[in-house]
This record gives structure tokens, C-alpha cells and sequence, in this order.
């Protein structure tokens, strides 16, 4: 609930993107709701207009409560300070996550904000992805932002069994299926989840997510469920269609509204913010095994071995 909302100078409150006035529910839309026939602005006295300015408290409260699309757009940003060591890179500094949709895919994913990493500036800025210091080789071992190491390649590791899950994200805090709320709490060392800030992981909600978690190869019913803090995004998420991947994602996903607006279609290295970059998603190849689908922008697909060490940018809920 937001509380200190204005309506005509009284206090009301705003319960689920409606405001109540003397029992009868009306809606919000844009920051207005209308009273017998008469728009009247609806302060938000716990939120600031602009996303950046709120805490993520506030924000996860936002999310919580249903109010955030009324408050924020896909696109708005807020800054993160990374602090660590995500295998070989160090990390300290300040990038920017965005909106990616408001309760995306609710009937699988659930209620909530998705937000995507990483942003080069509050306004105007480019897609990031980070890489490290053997961004575009293989068979580097550990250590690197690879999906998988190069021993992996005589038995293929799906998604949720791979390294970048497990060692370079920390999306998941074990090796099953079923992230626990331990990946937040506990960050694993020298994953990207324990550079987060503190306070963004206190609010983070587990997501379910499907995809070709392994199996007979190219198989319809190796697409499943898993739960996750800090996945990859899909192909059909970004691109809205399949190439590479299982066909079958497509039924339990959606395309995210940022892609579905085009309000972007290239991403560059953090460290060097005029070239482009190859990056991961978490669909697995169908056509070799021990691939996974990449990109070389937003609208353009291939797949690349796991072993190679390629840019992240991953996804997360609010």
C-alpha cells in the first residue's frame, strides 16, 4: 500500500493500482485516476517520479503491491555499484539496470519488476555486457565467463548444471534445479551475485524460468522448469523467435516489452563502450550439442561452444 497519496488535498490510499475513495475503487493510470467524471493528479508519497531516485525498498515495495507500472516505464533506470571479483574480472564500478517489463510472463514467472543488466548511463546509454580478459577464446579452464569448461564437451552440462549458473552468475546456490533463497543471502564467492549490492539482494525475487535443461537431443520434453535469482535471458526473450534453440521454450516464455519495443539492438563490452559484443543467453543449442545460442546484437543469433569465454547480461526480479 502507498501511503500519503493526495486526492483533492485528502489522504487516500492506493491498494493494487487503485485508489479508494469512500469505499468505491478507482483506477490509476499515469499517475491520475478519475472521480466522477474529473482526472485528479495522484501524488505517490513514498515514491519519486524518476526510478533512480527511489531506494530498492521502496522500489520492491512498488513491486509488491502492484503500483510500479503506475509509477515507472519499461526502459527507466536505477545505478548499481558492483564491488568484487566475478572470477578473473574485477568489478568497481557504477552501471545502470532497466525495466525490462512489468509482471512479464505473470501466469509462469509471477508478479513483479524484471530488470536487465547492464546500461552505460541513466539516459542514453548503451547496453552493456561484461567480459573478461579471454573474451572470444575456448578451452580456458576455469575461471573465465564460459558456460562450461572444455572436460564438459564428452558430456554436455544443460543450463542448470552449468558453471555460468552455478560459479559466474550465482543464479542458483546448488546444483539442482530449485534455486534457495540462500543465493542471495549467501552469495558464492566470485560470482556476479555477490558484487551486487546488498540492498538490491535483499529484495530480489526468485523467478521460474524454462529451458532445455538436457536430455535426448532436441528433445520437445528436455524444456523444464527451474528456479532463479539471476538467469540469462532466453532467445525468445530478446529476439521474440527461435533459431538455435529448443523449439519448445517458445510455449513457456515470452519476449520481453523492452526488446518488443525496440528500444534497443546492440550491446558493448563495459570496458569499452564503442564495441560491440558476443554475448550468451541460457538456451542451448539444438543443432551441436555442447553449444549454447549467443548473440552478436539484439536481432542477430548463432551459437557458439560452451567453453568459449563470452559477455554476460543477465535478468532479474524486483
Amino acid at each position: 500500500m502507498a501511503h500519503g497519496t493526495k486526492l483533492a488535498g485528502t489522504d487516500y490510499a492506493v491498494t493494487g493500482g487503485q485508489c479508494r475513495v469512500d469505499g468505491v475503487g478507482y483506477a490509476v493510470t499515469g499517475g491520475k485516476t478519475q472521480v466522477a467524471g474529473t482526472a485528479y493528479d495522484i501524488s505517490f508519497g513514498d515514491y519519486q517520479p524518476v526510478l533512480g531516485d527511489n531506494s530498492w525498498s521502496a522500489i520492491s515495495r512498488a513491486s509488491r503491491t502492484g503500483i510500479a507500472a503506475s509509477l515507472w516505464s519499461v526502459g527507466d533506470t536505477k545505478a548499481v555499484e558492483l564491488s568484487g571479483t566475478v572470477q578473473r574480472l574485477p568489478l568497481h564500478d557504477t552501471l545502470w539496470v532497466y525495466i525490462l517489463g512489468f509482471d512479464h510472463n505473470l501466469a509462469v514467472e509471477g508478479s513483479g519488476i524484471q530488470f536487465g543488466c547492464f546500461l552505460s548511463a541513466e539516459t542514453g546509454g548503451v547496453e552493456l555486457c561484461l567480459v573478461d580478459d579471454r573474451y572470444g577464446t575456448e578451452n580456458q579452464g576455469e575461471g573465465y565467463e564460459s558456460m562450461n569448461f572444455f572436460s564438459s564437451m564428452d558430456d554436455p552440462l544443460p543450463w542448470y548444471q552449468s558453471r555460468m549458473r552455478l560459479e559466474v552468475l550465482g543464479s542458483s546456490d546448488v546444483p539442482e534445479a530449485q534455486a534457495t533463497a540462500a543465493t542471495v543471502t549467501s552469495p558464492a564467492p566470485g560470482t556476479l551475485m555477490a558484487a551486487l549490492p546488498a540492498e538490491l539482494r535483499a529484495v530480489m525475487q526468485p523467478i521460474t524460468k524454462y529451458s532445455d535443461n538436457g536430455g535426448p537431443f532436441m528433445a520437445l520434453e528436455n524444456v523444464t522448469a527451474t528456479v532463479e535469482y539471476l538467469p540469462l535471458p532466453s532467445e525468445w526473450e530478446v529476439l521474440g523467435r527461435m533459431r538455435y534453440g529448443n523449439q519448445a521454450e517458445w510455449k513457456h516464455v515470452e519476449q520481453y516489452e523492452f526488446y518488443k519495443l525496440g528500444l534497443s539492438d546492440q550491446r558493448c563490452r563495459a570496458d569499452d563502450r564503442q564495441t560491440p559484443v558476443h554475448f550468451w543467453t541460457r538456451s542451448a543449442s539444438i543443432v551441436q550439442e555442447h553449444y549454447f545460442v549467443q548473440f552478436s546484437n539484439n536481432t542477430t543469433d548463432d551459437h557458439q561452444p560452451g567453453t568459449a569465454s563470452l559477455g554476460i547480461a543477465p535478468v532479474f526480479k524486483v
